[in-house]
């Protein structure tokens, strides 16, 4: 999951490193509830509070299952390759709605 706060300026995601799986946790790992980023894109200075941060999710992890099974599955033939895919897509899409539901537990927390 990435967390982010959008520039006031310009609209560019600004991308925060931090694993905080809410708020609170956020403003923990912080220490406070404001800080100040300055845009990569406008240069502009702007402060933010813990609540401006959203959540997304990092990356589409079933497209990366169903290519690793599929690439498994080969040293079995076509149909180990078959069966890799769908299970790697399987595991992916798990994935997938694993990260969703930590970006909506992000986004709903609040300090």
């Amino acid at each position: 999951m990435n967390l982010y706060v959008t520039c006031k300026g310009c609209g560019t995601k600004i991308y925060i490193e931090s694993k905080a799986k809410t708020r609170q946790e956020l403003y923990r790992e912080m220490g406070k509830k404001f800080f100040t980023i300055k845009c990569p894109v406008c240069g502009n200075i702007q402060r933010f509070s813990v609540n401006d941060v959203m959540a997304e999710a990092k990356s589409d992890t079933t497209l990366t299952g169903t290519l690793l099974g599929g690439l498994a599955g080969m040293l079995l033939g076509p149909l180990g390759a078959a069966a890799g895919a769908i299970t790697g897509g399987i595991i992916g899409l798990n994935e997938d709605t694993k990260e969703e539901k930590e970006v909506r537990k992000f986004n709903n927390s609040y300090v």
